[in-house]
């Protein structure tokens, strides 16, 4: 009795047991899901874009696309094409029209019909004060027609240029004057000011923290009532209060209009040399534009870096190579790097990394010391962001009996060789052609001397009959 009570449990037992493995092979354990990528910092302004010039990645957004009044931002643009058609020492005049085309609540320099400025120091009024009349004595001056509607025509020939469309960006003034055809992008400017920036005066100008007036044809330099401008860009002028320890503000451009609200396209730097562009527009006041702007580049510096996905010289792996001497193997290493904007998280920077070398199915000796062997492609998100090459670390020779097979095969297939027993089994045909002529010929004539020997034969038997 006691023996089925154990046998009926062994046997549930067992049916529980390969329950529940059959249960574990048919569900497996989910794996854990990728790390997600950072998100943006909360902010209050109406447009953003965070922007890593180098890579072209954007790294933050809210509405980058959304088309909006610029304000005095356009002034990067006017900037941008001043700069490409006219050296920083040019003098320029400025018109009655120019002086006349800002409205008395726009900023102004004071500067006077007929004066004769250089564009270096136009383009510190309009940037760093952001003297609006300044921009349209450098529109005046750099238009093929001297027009403002001439001038706004190569702003956007630049824009397009630059890739971005009509339907995002169209500039129909210098400074950012409010008209309904005058808009643009937060991810546009960040583009045009990338594209700016690559100019070094630009760059220079953009960090200065204030102007001198300059000597001109009608007055002198203290002559010039400016104490009232002031730079407007406080990341850069005011570091004590919105500045970081994080990065160093190197620009770019405030704007402000009722209908743009608080503008700032911002630039920043920090100690490993990464530098980023962030843009805030529709803030509603100007603290607001440049403590948003800060977050928002806090937020880069603190998320990313700079990194080396790929060096010179790294190990790739080690192979075998057909016909070598010894059985020697090559080693492969890397040549060329490659470097991206990556995730400070190295769990994520590793999980979005894939790698896909191209290499033959096997290698051949010989094989000389730095031949390129194959490459090795880097994608980042399943996007391949760059490749090196993949050479040979050590020589490999070929073996001795691998060489004589060559050599041998290589011997019979050469041209005078083949051609030559072409000719010899050309030959070889023709003689036995020949000879099987000769042969046929002998044959007849056999046959011809067999039949008149018959035939004399035969007479002779007929005689002796007789």
């Amino acid at each position: 009795m006691m023996k089925r009570h154990v046998r009926r449990f062994m046997t549930a037992f067992a049916v529980i047991f390969l329950s529940v493995s059959l249960h574990q092979a048919v569900w497996p354990v989910s794996a854990s899901a990728p790390p997600s990528m950072p998100q943006g910092p909360e902010l209050a302004a109406a447009s953003w874009f965070l922007y890593d010039p180098i890579t072209g990645l954007e790294l933050a957004s809210h509405s980058p696309d959304a088309k909006r009044s610029p304000a005095s931002t356009t002034k990067i643009m006017t900037a941008l094409v001043a700069l490409e058609h006219a050296s920083i020492d040019t003098r320029m005049t400025a018109s009655q029209e120019a002086i006349h085309a800002v409205g008395g609540d726009y900023v102004r320099a004071g500067i006077l019909a007929g004066e004769t400025l250089s564009l270096e120091s136009l383009l510190e009024m309009m940037l760093v004060t952001s003297a609006n009349e300044a921009g349209y004595v450098i529109a005046e001056n750099i238009a093929p027609d001297h027009t403002v509607a001439g001038f706004s025509a190569l702003m956007n020939e630049k824009a397009r240029e630059l890739g971005i469309p009509a339907s995002d960006s169209n500039f129909s003034n210098p400074c950012g004057m409010e008209e309904e055809t005058h808009f643009s992008t937060a991810r546009a400017l960040a583009l045009i000011a990338r594209e700016a920036m690559k100019h070094e005066d630009f760059r220079r100008i953009i960090r200065m923290t204030g102007i001198t007036a300059p000597d001109t044809n009608l007055r002198k330099s203290a002559d010039w009532q400016i104490s009232h401008l002031l730079p407007t860009n406080e990341l850069v002028s005011n570091p004590g209060t919105y500045g970081s320890k994080y990065y160093t503000a190197i620009g770019v451009k405030t704007g402000y209009t009722a209908l743009a609200g608080r503008c700032l396209v911002s630039a920043g730097i920090n100690p490993d040399g990464l530098e980023l562009i962030g843009v805030v527009l529709g803030a509603e006041n100007p603290e607001v534009s440049f403590l948003e702007s800060r977050r928002l580049l806090e937020f880069g510096f603190n998320n990313f870096a700079r990194s080396d996905l790929k060096l010179s010289g790294e190990y790739y792996g080690r192979f075998d190579v057909v016909d070598a001497a010894d059985n020697e193997k090559v080693t492969v290493n890397t040549l060329g790097s490659v470097s991206w904007l990556m995730p400070v998280d190295p769990a994520l920077a590793a999980a979005i990394t894939t790698e896909s070398a191209i290499l033959p199915q096997s290698f051949q000796a010989p094989v000389s010391k730095g031949q390129i062997l194959g490459e090795l492609q880097v994608a980042v998100n399943s996007t391949t962001i760059g490749a090196v090459k993949l050479v040979a670390e050590n020589g490999v020779e070929k073996s001795t009996w691998a060489d004589v097979r060559d050599r041998y095969l290589d011997f019979l297939k050469n041209p005078l060789l083949l051609l030559g027993l072409k000719m010899a089994g050309g030959l070889i045909v023709l003689l036995l052609v020949v000879r099987i002529i000769l042969r046929a010929i002998s044959r007849r004539r056999n046959r011809h001397k067999y039949t008149r020997a018959r035939r004399n034969n035969h007479r002779i038997d007929y005689y002796r009959k007789r």
